[in-house]
């Protein structure tokens, strides 16, 4: 039985055939043989769409990872070296034109970051390079951020909500593959992402409104954006990036399996930044950014339309409990030329909050079916959860130089110099039933070193050391090597190897109990209490990682290219489950060690096309992530344990054999039509495991999973632009793993995106 509430805009179905059928017209219309040429093509094209980068193109390449003379110093050696290892990009039109509405969705254009199932690779507000969330390291500007605590039981303290910025603020977003970087940290051992912040001048206002069609969900969103000041003609630059949303709280059961309840909440944005002229050729900067979530109401209601499975029978229930969230950072630098280098120095500082605790169920209404008021009430008569509360600090100094050595007719040699240091505190605070508080923080430093030289014409290498120090774990060197080669404008063959290492942490080195509390096993429809805890012997990560790439641009207008990778990681950190017991009784227990030795390899690959036509611009692209291997050798037993297309019964971890996404667009005039596309192939899961301590072996095939998104934007003016999604627009509902799993790995209570077919409306205007 399917329900809808009133205000459902799916109780006919007029409105997303109709955009079906447009996309099939403007489809028809574009055909190739009715190109135009480029200089027509680009007569139509929108003034102020700004074109994304390629990796190979004619003209001074695009293709980077970080720029040389950023003023926020996202690195410091230039761009043309990093040609040398594979990255990935998301430039402000994409984002423009993207039905994301947090950076945390944005990464899901990405294969290497796509999500292949809830709670299975960590929330959808956390990054996951290659489904490693713990590997990833997330960078604003190049500067490290606070975390924002753990995300449900096996999630890790530092762990960065990546709903901390506002979409206006974001100019790209780049992520490095496979893995650790020497100027930035060799804890991403998984990749960097790096989310680089624009400038704007004068004042633009936006607002959008979600509409699910199944009920429950709704959302709305408000943001502005203001600058003004040029540094070059003022002296001075001063922007503002602010975002009020809320989201409704939701109830339903995406694939007729798992009911799952998440309260509303509301959530502030903001991000001010400042560069101004100091004396001479020295400039300054600093920023200041915010973010706050908490919960709309003290209690849970359930009003929003269920669906259940035809035959009667409950499926599994998923509580998502409320949380309070707060962060904020400010940083201060300066940059300029010092005999003969050009430095950059900087210190910040951060705060983060977070608070759960589970909300009070109420009443459940008389309109909903009784199976439901039934399932409700025992929700309502469980025990209360003990309530979490988490407090981290980060205080941050940095200084970068670089210079030119020399420039011989292959090309400049290039040298870069850079010291780190940061603090890192920790607080946790639990409520009965295992009421206690603990605090940790330790200090690290590192020096790192970069060169970038040509050996011979067409030919470039850089190679990269570091040494970090930490005052609990110890130190550990880290370097790598990086090769390119372009013997003509159209092609690029480019290599690496590199090497990282990530320390434990701080809640993992605590040997005492870091959460407890009871935890509802949705799949049995029973309660078991459950104790976290960590241990001071842990050894740090250490890893290996290599790729192998070519980029080919045949045409102008078409380029594609692929990435052979591997990450060899040792002594890999995880979370063990057992069963203990105690005078209360059994539970279960997670105690965090070195599980073994995790391997990872696969092939990245991406292809666009510009085609001009009668009608507009069109652009094609095809991105997808195959992967060949993930396999944990687990110390203990020495067996060897793959999660590939299969639950992990070790780490609880899933990864597909292919993940892809595609998009086309049309434009024209003031017009753009967009669609896009996702899938996830299938994997196999125990459906038992771990939670029940009587699993009976038995699997269950998860369906492989896709989704089509259809929209459309209109320039009324110069002043305003108007868009519309269609997301998920066939409804087809995104096949989950069960929620035991979801408890334990913490579900995608950040995002909420499991809403089905949903509209999404946005208006924007400049002043």
């Amino acid at each position: 039985m399917k329900k809808t509430n009133g205000s459902g805009f799916m109780r006919s179905h007029s409105i997303w055939v109709l955009l079906a059928c447009g996309f099939a017209c403007s489809a028809a219309l574009a055909s190739p043989d009715k190109a135009l040429n480029s200089e027509a093509s680009a007569a139509k094209t929108p003034a102020d769409s700004p074109e994304c980068e390629i990796t190979v193109t004619a003209t001074p390449l695009q293709f980077r990872q970080f720029d040389a003379v950023e003023i926020k110093g996202v690195a410091i050696t230039d761009a043309q070296a990093k040609l040398a290892q594979p990255v990935q990009v998301i430039c402000r039109r994409e984002v423009e034109r993207s039905p994301a509405s947090f950076a945390g969705e944005l990464l899901q254009q990405l294969p290497a970051l796509l999500h292949p199932a809830g709670g299975l690779s960590g929330p959808l507000g956390l990054a996951s390079v290659h489904g490693h969330a713990a590997g990833t390291l997330v960078l604003l500007n190049g500067q490290r951020l606070p975390g924002l605590g753990p995300s449900g039981w096996r999630g890790r303290s530092d762990a960065l909500d990546l709903r901390f910025l506002p979409l206006s603020a974001i100019d790209r977003v780049e992520v490095q593959t496979p893995g650790a970087s020497s100027a930035l940290g060799s804890d991403g051992i998984a990749g960097v992402v790096n989310i680089r912040t624009r400038s704007t001048r004068g004042l633009a206002m936006g607002a959008e409104s979600l509409h699910p069609s199944r009920g429950g969900g709704e959302g709305q969103g408000l943001n502005v954006a203001w600058g003004h000041g040029s540094l070059r003609t003022d002296g001075y630059a001063l922007q503002l990036h602010a975002a009020l949303s809320r989201r409704h709280g939701a109830l339903w059961s995406p694939d007729l399996q798992a009911l799952r309840v998440a309260p509303a909440s509301t959530r502030s944005q903001w991000f001010m930044s400042g560069d101004w002229t100091l004396s001479g050729p020295w400039t300054g900067f600093a920023h200041l950014l915010g973010t706050q979530e908490a919960p709309v109401s003290q209690t849970l209601s359930a009003d929003a339309a269920i669906q259940f499975p035809v035959d009667g029978r409950p499926g599994p229930w998923s509580w998502v409990p409320s949380e309070r969230q707060g962060m904020h950072q400010w940083r201060l630098g300066l940059q300029g030329p010092w005999q003969g280098w050009d430095l950059l120095a900087s210190a910040s500082s951060g705060e983060a909050r977070q608070q759960e605790k589970p909300l009070p169920l109420g009443p459940a209404p008389d309109t909903l079916d009784r199976l439901v008021q039934d399932r409700w009430l025992a929700l309502k008569d469980l025990p209360a959860l003990a309530e979490q509360r988490h407090d981290t600090r980060l205080h941050t100094l940095n200084v970068q130089v670089q210079r030119e050595l020399d420039s011989p007719s292959q090309g400049p040699r290039t040298l870069a110099l850079g010291w780190d240091w940061r603090q890192e505190y920790l607080s946790s605070q639990m409520t009965p039933p295992a009421a206690s508080i603990w605090t940790a923080q330790r200090q690290q430093w590192a020096v790192h070193a970069e060169l970038k030289t040509p050996l011979a014409e067409h030919h470039e290498v850089s190679a990269s050391l570091r040494h970090d120090q930490y005052a609990d774990v110890g130190g550990a060197q880290t370097g790598q090597l990086a090769w390119r080669w372009r013997p003509s404008t159209p092609f690029l063959m480019r290599a690496s190897l590199g090497t990282g290492f990530r320390a434990p942490g701080l809640e993992q080195l605590n040997p005492g109990i870091t959460r407890s509390g009871l935890l509802w096993d949705p799949a049995r429809l029973s309660q078991w209490r459950v104790q976290r805890r960590g241990q001071a012997q842990l050894q740090a990560e250490a890893s290996t990682h290599a790729s192998w790439g070519f980029r080919l641009e045949p045409q102008p207008r078409w380029t594609w290219g692929a990435d052979l990778w591997q990450i060899d990681v040792r002594r890999a950190l995880g979370d063990q489950s057992q069963w203990a017991s105690d005078a209360a009784g059994s539970y279960l227990e997670l105690v965090a060690t070195n599980l073994g030795r995790s391997r990872k390899q696969g092939i990245d690959f991406d292809t666009e096309w510009r085609v001009p036509t009668d009608a507009g611009l069109m652009r094609l692209s095809f991105k997808g992530v195959l992967y060949l291997k993930s396999e944990l050798q687990e110390a203990r037993t020495g067996r060897t344990v793959s999660d590939l297309a299969q639950v992990s019964g070790i780490t609880q971890t899933v990864t597909p054999r292919h993940q892809w996404v595609g998009g086309a667009s049309l434009e024209w005039a003031n017009w753009v039509l967009m669609s896009g596309w996702r899938y996830t192939s299938a994997y196999r899961e125990a459906p038992n495991w771990p939670l029940s301590a009587d699993s009976t072996g038995k699997t269950r095939q998860v369906s492989g999973h896709w989704q089509l998104d259809l929209g459309g934007q209109w320039a009324l003016s110069r002043q305003m632009t108007v868009s519309a999604w269609l997301q998920d627009a066939t409804d087809n509902g995104r096949s989950h793993a069960l929620a035991t799993v979801q408890a334990l790995q913490g579900g995608d209570r950040l995002s909420l995106e499991d809403v089905g077919r949903s509209l999404k409306l946005r208006v924007h205007y400049r002043f």
